[in-house]
């Protein structure tokens, strides 16, 4: 005969309501897509990014440029934009870029960087 232990109870770990957000399902709310111009439209996205760093969904300028210059070779004086012609956006370094809508990467010209070159 085996005999097994009652099963434990699970307690939920309590959050400061500070990072309650993060207990939310991880939908296209808290998710960018960030694109490359270097690729063809429809085709141009290069990463999609969880955006956790505002509790309505948003992530750091800076780490984003920083992740766009790493993949693509790390590229300088590179920026984003919201459409694929658009100019820099608005933003500063230490801004929370907002969800809601893509962004593009653009690398300065001549293109020196190894993706799309």
């Amino acid at each position: 005969l085996i005999k097994l232990r009652d099963p434990a109870i699970i307690n939920e770990s309590t959050a400061s309501p500070d990072y309650e957000f993060l207990k939310i399902d991880v939908s296209r709310t808290h998710r960018i897509n960030f694109s490359y111009l270097a690729y063809p439209p429809g085709d141009e996205i290069l990463f999609t990014l969880s955006a956790f760093d505002h509790p309505e969904g948003g992530i750091h300028h800076e780490l984003v440029l920083s992740v766009c210059a790493i993949v693509t070779d790390n590229c300088e004086g590179s920026f984003l934009s919201l459409t694929r012609e658009g100019g820099r956006i608005e933003a500063g370094l230490d801004d929370v870029l907002a969800t809601g809508h893509d962004y593009f990467y653009h690398v300065p010209h001549p293109n020196k960087c190894a993706i799309g070159s």
